[in-house]
């Protein structure tokens, strides 16, 4: 631990460095995390599971947490060995204590005295991950992740980091280092394949789509085909006759797509009271109701172009 320290506070003393942080088992982490038992009494049956992450003062202002209520620990307070926490959105609404959390003691599994709730802030929204119960220990930390908030225009690298390392212990090595933009770029690494995928299928589906209705479309113009050749005979134009289809083909699609959009509605507003998060864009919902226009439209013009192009004659013998 001694080590660490040392690392921390020379590392703090670099020009290139604006804040130095050590933590274990950070939401950003590339490790899994400790999961702890949290009660409101000692011996008591109610009983949760919760992210444990420990940390220094200065973790929070790199990682830029947002504080709902109360405050956040700080570096005079882990010197003290007080017994504080802070706590998540989600951890409180487990919780259950009612609007008076702040001051607030819960035992947690392993410690011999209770831990007292100074502050809570707002869950973090990392790609993929719905953020668990967690909270942060006011505690020394034994192999910490080394956190670094660089100054502007500043960089620092792994070399730069061994050989502060050496001054304290040469044997002592980086094991691991990236940027906070890498690691989300890491996490969001499976969501990208995701949407890659979703949209070959997408376009695949869109693809059949075309096909069946075109398919459908077709038969039904040429079922009227005698109907429309004599329309035509009669003195209707080709632009007159493909509104025709193309109104009696959208009207069935416009039903559907109400019936579509009354159920999306429902799933909305259901999902606005679960812990799921949710990003709607009005370009979400205007663009497949316009792609299934723009399909009818464009398949309604094919299916019928056979006969508009031709004299009335050749559609009434059949050709």
């Amino acid at each position: 631990m001694a080590f660490f320290d040392a690392i921390v506070e020379k590392l703090r003393l670099n020009p290139k460095v604006e804040r130095v942080s050590a933590a274990i088992g950070s939401p950003i982490s590339r490790g899994e995390g400790w999961v702890r038992i949290l009660q409101k009494q000692a011996g008591d049956r109610f009983r949760i599971s919760a992210m444990q992450t420990m940390s220094d003062g200065e973790f929070f202002n790199i990682v830029k947490m947002q504080l709902i209520a109360g405050r956040f620990y700080t570096q005079d307070d882990i010197r003290d060995k007080t017994n504080f926490i802070v706590v998540n959105e989600t951890l409180v609404n487990q919780l259950n204590f009612g609007n008076q959390v702040i001051g607030k003691k819960i035992y947690i599994s392993g410690a011999s005295e209770p831990s007292e709730i100074i502050g809570i802030v707002k869950d973090l929204n990392l790609p993929g991950d719905l953020e668990p119960p967690r909270f942060f220990w006011s505690i020394g930390t034994d192999y910490p992740d080394i956190l670094l908030q660089m100054k502007p225009g500043q960089e620092f690298d792994a070399r730069e980091m061994n050989q502060v390392a050496a001054q304290i212990n040469r044997h002592m090595k980086v094991v691991y280092m990236k940027s906070i933009e890498q690691l989300l770029a890491l996490q969001s690494a499976p969501l990208k394949i995701i949407v890659g995928v979703s949209s070959v299928l997408a376009l695949l589906v869109l693809g059949l789509a075309a096909i069946g209705i075109y398919g459908v479309l077709s038969y039904s113009v040429q079922l009227q085909r005698f109907e429309l050749g004599i329309r035509m005979a009669i003195g209707a134009r080709p632009h007159t006759v493909f509104f025709q289809v193309l109104k009696d083909n959208l009207a069935p699609v416009i039903v559907g797509l109400l019936l579509a959009f009354t159920v999306l509605i429902g799933l909305w507003l259901w999902v606005r009271h679960t812990q799921y998060d949710f990003q709607t864009t009005s370009l979400g919902w205007l663009l497949p109701p316009v792609l299934m226009l723009l399909l009818t439209i464009a398949t309604s013009l094919l299916s019928v172009w056979q006969i508009i192009r031709k004299p009335a004659s050749e559609t009434l013998r059949g050709n």
